[in-house]
């Protein structure tokens, strides 16, 4: 078999088969992704005529993450509950009442807030960042924003940082399910806060559910925000897709043209019905559970193996 490094991602190869395999990497570790165990064990063989491998049977922890499966049911689980109960012991938060939310309005903007120690602030949120991009999509919009205070963090920065460890502490089992998907045409939602950033006036993009982050230019309007982030998305969901000069004029206007040429369908999502809104910013409570539900995150109930 031949596999090739994936653009997007040079630690996955790909072998193109049909349907594909795929093979992905960190240092000395490999997972094999393959439709038939025939062919898993036949890429494991070819491995193993090559260099010393050991075989540690189906996935069950990658880098932190477990990875239960329902074979029967057809849904794959991520979940990451020894990491975070890890965290939440190595804060001293055993015995703290859990969050509601991972943020509270206006609690990172103290300014006049004491320092704090920049090695264990930058450690927490570097242990927040991972659980967010690896299983707690909902926390990516906070955990951002302490992120911003790294290279100066205070006291209020922490505790902001120890909100979201005592949110987690509530739903410490939760992580994402992935079903099979009977349909073939994939649905992105796109949002945007229209000058979030109250020291920069910048916006933040919410793209469902891959990524969210600061938009880099300042937006004048909420419609241009929203414009920004749908742009974004395309190069997220279409990566062929090219965007070059740094203007919104020029590096915007694609979309139209990616919808004229029935590239996408673009439809416009009510409030209510936005998947991406917890990406852009920190939401009340009863919104935040129904969209993490509507957006395939819960607890992970009895996801057994069935070999």
């Amino acid at each position: 078999m031949k596999f090739e490094s994936c653009k997007s991602d040079t630690c996955v190869f790909v072998c193109r088969t049909q349907p594909p395999v795929f093979l992905a990497l960190y240092v000395d570790d490999i997972v094999v992704c393959a439709s038939k165990d025939e062919t898993a064990s036949e890429i494991k063989a070819q491995l193993g005529s090559r260099f010393a491998v050991k075989d540690l049977g189906h996935a069950r922890v990658v880098l932190g993450v477990q990875v239960p499966y329902d074979q029967a049911a057809g849904k794959l689980f991520l979940n990451q509950p020894q990491y975070i109960e890890r965290l939440i012991a190595r804060c001293g938060l055993e015995a703290a009442h859990a969050a509601m939310c991972p943020a509270v309005a206006g609690q990172e903007s103290d300014v006049n807030s004491p320092p704090t120690d920049k090695q264990r602030f930058r450690a927490l949120v570097g242990a927040l960042q991972y659980i967010a991009h690896c299983t707690c999509p909902n926390i990516v919009s906070s955990v951002g924003m302490i992120a911003q205070q790294a290279e100066q963090p205070r006291q209020a920065h922490l505790a902001a940082a120890l909100c979201i460890v005592k949110f987690l502490k509530g739903t410490t089992h939760d992580g994402i399910v992935y079903a099979r998907d009977k349909g073939s045409q994939p649905i992105a939602y796109s949002d945007a806060s229209w000058a979030s950033d109250v020291s920069t006036r910048r916006s933040t993009t919410g793209l469902f559910i891959s990524m969210s982050k600061r938009q880099a230019m300042v937006a004048l309007s909420t419609a241009e925000a929203e414009y920004i982030a749908l742009a974004a998305h395309l190069t997220g969901a279409a990566p062929r897709l090219p965007v070059k000069s740094e203007h919104i004029d020029l590096r915007h206007h694609f979309v139209r043209e990616t919808i004229k040429n029935g590239g996408i369908k673009l439809e416009h999502v009510a409030t209510e019905n936005q998947l991406a809104d917890f990406l852009t910013k920190p939401l009340a409570a009863p919104r935040l559970r129904t969209l993490r539900e509507r957006a395939g995150i819960g607890r992970v109930h009895g996801a057994g193996r069935a070999d």
